[in-house]
């Protein structure tokens, strides 16, 4: 083994080790070139030099493979004040172990070379099913049940259609809330008078019951959205709210035939009787538009006799907003509503529909 070593002039003392001649091109290229004349006038490169002292150790060509040291690159050992024993031991055929920093070095660009383990996915367990809806997803369902969502049926102009929307806010029957409510239905009604009538109507704790005509589907889903989004925006102005106030889409029936239409009639106008506690005296329901309609059996709205109202104030049907006397409903055009339902008998006012 050759060894070549650089002292800075700080280490006098220390003996400097000349290397020989090289004998082959392996020593040439192992052997240690001595600095150019401007590298030693540098004083940067002196003050290399007594910092960092290093010697260049290559180690013997092995006789199977002549190439090895030639190939191999030599190693820089950092010196320490001990120098002249360091170099001292660096002979021919002997092996000396690398001072400490020099070997956590070597070991840390070993780890660097090694290939780190690959990561393994681990096992999830996924229940082997063929889908279906998830446990808590989609609408929430409510007790009565919420309206699918599924195509409207075809719409006859010949045939009326019961109508009901449920609110989130209660209660829409009260004397503060319903000459909103009225006023809506009012306007409602008035915007698309030539293709959407509404008949009539009723006022109840949480919901509405209409009875409608149109004269195809699409009239009669833009006159039922008219309605519910003029309701509420006049509810949500008077109380001060936002926010939705109905929750479910519209529920629909149409009616066929004239028993159909007597019964929906009995359902809307007396359902005030479905739902009171106690029995409600007879008399019309002032929180719908009985008193418009002429199907009374005890009374007409044009024989000048007030209404027999059931419950209530007799001013709340002329509270408004300007449209204090007018009329909600429109006249019908169909058969059903004007002659067929009374083919099964006049409506009385204590009749109520069935629980």
């Amino acid at each position: 083994m050759r060894v070549a070593a650089r002292v800075s002039p700080r280490h006098a003392s220390t003996p400097r080790v000349r290397a020989p001649a090289p004998r082959t091109k392996a020593d040439a290229f192992c052997r240690p070139r001595d600095p150019p004349t401007h590298a030693r006038a540098n004083p940067r490169y002196r003050r290399t030099l007594i910092r960092a002292p290093i010697a260049l150790v290559a180690s013997p060509a092995s006789p199977r493979s002549p190439r090895s040291s030639a190939l191999r690159k030599p190693q820089r050992v950092s010196l320490d004040d001990n120098r002249s024993s360091t170099i001292a031991k660096f002979k021919l055929g002997q092996r000396v172990a690398p001072p400490a920093g020099l070997r956590a070095a070597q070991q840390r660009s070993n780890r660097r070379g090694e290939q780190r383990p690959r990561q393994h996915q681990l096992p999830l367990p996924f229940p082997f099913t063929w889908g279906g809806a998830r446990r808590g997803a989609g609408r929430k369902r409510s007790e009565r049940g919420n309206t699918p969502h599924l195509p409207r049926p075809r719409h006859r102009a010949t045939e009326p259609v019961h109508v009901t929307l449920r609110a989130r806010f209660a209660p829409l029957r009260s004397q503060h809330v319903f000459p909103s409510v009225r006023l809506a239905l009012l306007r409602a009604g008035r915007r698309y008078a030539d293709s959407f009538r509404l008949l009539h109507f009723s006022v109840q704790h949480d919901h509405l019951h209409l009875i409608v005509e149109a004269n195809d589907k699409r009239s009669l889903s833009s006159g039922i959205r008219s309605i519910a989004i003029r309701v509420a925006r006049y509810v949500n102005d008077l109380l001060s709210r936002r926010g939705p106030l109905w929750a479910d889409r519209f529920h629909s029936r149409a009616l066929k035939t004239p028993r159909e239409v007597r019964n929906a009639l009995v359902y809307v106008l007396a359902n005030f009787r479905k739902h009171a506690r106690r029995t409600p005296r007879k008399g019309i329901d002032p929180f719908s538009s009985g008193v418009w309609f002429n199907g009374w059996r005890e009374w007409r709205p044009h024989s000048g006799v007030s209404p027999p109202l059931a419950a209530g104030p007799r001013g709340l049907l002329n509270a408004g907003r300007g449209d204090a006397a007018a009329p909600i409903v429109s006249a019908a055009r169909s058969w059903l509503v004007n002659v067929g339902w009374r083919r099964r008998g006049l409506i009385g006012l204590s009749e109520s529909p069935a629980r």
